[in-house]
């Protein structure tokens, strides 16, 4: 409703939304590149959130968006069930380009992307597709990949990295690991798996910062026994080397509980996100890949 973007209906996984009906506007084909944007942007918020609850593999879950600008006929058919419906070539290879796209990207056709650069100015948010793509009914199309992220000029070709590659030395110590522990060729997979655990130790450690925080405010914290070292591990270990048979847990304190912070307004260091990435990189490598002893499991 914010951009007034049109729901035609859901056919199936797939939801069809249209903007300049039934009230014509210039700016559509820029008001849906917003709107797709947005709508991969909350996507990934959600497979984020449903990961601490359903498990990492809950990120494989994705979308992808096709675009294409073009005159159509509407109308509402009628029976037991009336609805508004969109015919005609237009809706057909917006179809096509949505259906030839990628996981989690933006599909644009010549079309689209023509009125966003001749009329917008947007040509920096377009990238021309390497291979030409196969639309039945349509032969060979030139298409282009969107990113409203990049930025004309000497700032955007940082656009596009992912979060690994932004910092460089963690990537290469959790590859390191994963190598000595047997897994030749880590794949994404399970990279988000230890990203996952990762995030998980980290939600933990808010908790701590929140209580501690709180302790310290009220005058309740004793640094006794809070600070631990840890041995060693020898290369030759495995992850039961670590196991503890009791593990102390801090009494429960209803003051603290109530004075402490939400822990998710707490802000980690990058350093503090790195080192439990690197930890959780370790123990991955002490699994040994065999079915009934593997890090996934």
């Amino acid at each position: 409703k914010r951009r007034r973007v049109f729901k035609v209906e859901t056919v199936g996984d797939c939801y069809v939304a249209v903007a300049g009906l039934p009230e014509a506007r210039r700016d559509h084909p820029l008001v849906m590149a917003r709107f797709a944007t947005e709508c991969l942007r909350k996507m990934t918020q959600l497979t984020k959130q449903l990961e601490v609850q359903l498990g990492p593999g809950t990120a494989d879950l994705s979308m992808r968006i096709g675009l294409h600008s073009g005159p159509v006929t509407a109308g509402v058919l009628r029976g037991e069930k009336s609805r508004f419906q969109l015919f005609g070539d237009t809706v057909n290879t917006a179809a096509r380009i949505e259906g030839t796209g990628e996981r989690g990207r933006i599909h644009l056709s010549n079309e689209t992307a023509s009125l966003l650069m001749s009329n917008f100015g947007k040509g920096h948010w377009l990238k021309v597709r390497d291979d030409t793509v196969i639309a039945k009914g349509k032969g060979h199309l030139t298409t282009y990949w969107l990113n409203p992220h990049l930025r004309s000029g000497p700032g955007s070709s940082r656009s596009g990295q992912d979060a690994s590659s932004s910092r460089p030395e963690a990537a290469a110590v959790i590859e390191t690991a994963l190598r000595a522990g047997g897994v030749s060729t880590p794949d994404e997979k399970y990279k988000r798996l230890i990203n996952w655990n990762a995030e998980m130790l980290g939600r933990l450690l808010k908790r701590i910062v929140a209580r501690r925080e709180a302790m310290i405010k009220l005058g309740r914290f004793s640094a006794k026994n809070e600070t631990q070292t840890l041995s060693a591990l020898s290369p030759d270990g495995t992850v039961l080397d670590e196991v503890k048979e009791i593990i102390a847990l801090p009494a429960f304190d209803p003051v603290v509980a109530k004075n402490q912070e939400l822990p998710d307004t707490i802000e980690l260091d990058v350093a503090v996100t790195d080192q439990l990435e690197k930890l959780v990189s370790i123990v991955a490598s002490l699994y040994r890949e065999n079915p009934f002893h593997n890090f996934e499991h």
